[in-house]
């Protein structure tokens, strides 16, 4: 039912790159389900889209909705004391750590 690629609404031409950056309505509610909302708004975007232009690159802080991402933090330090990882664990790098639940090992170490 969502399509993830939709019309922007109204940002003029491609080619102005001082054109406000808008999302389709779609759009935003879809990534309201997950992102926080000030990466919604016009003016953040915008600014991130100048910004990456710049420097080709941006740093997004908290850019998870709050209890997304605590829900997300939750589970993976879980998932991390399961493994045995963390700076508590001396016993060195367990190379299959999260290899469960459907997941499995493909290619070499160093670029899984």
């Amino acid at each position: 039912d969502y399509a993830p690629v939709s019309e922007v609404d109204d940002v003029g031409d491609s080619t102005d790159d001082d054109a406000p950056v808008e999302l389709a309505t779609a759009d935003r509610d879809y990534l309201a389900n997950w992102l926080n909302p000030v990466y919604l708004e016009s003016n953040a975007l915008t600014k991130l889209r100048d910004s990456f232009c710049e420097e080709s690159s941006v740093q997004l802080h908290s850019f998870l909705r709050s209890d997304l991402a605590a829900s997300v933090m939750a589970t993976t330090m879980a998932d991390d004391m399961t493994d045995e990882l963390g700076a508590d664990n001396a016993a060195g790098v367990n190379y299959e750590a999260g290899v469960r639940g459907g997941w499995r090992l493909v290619g070499p170490v160093h670029k899984q």
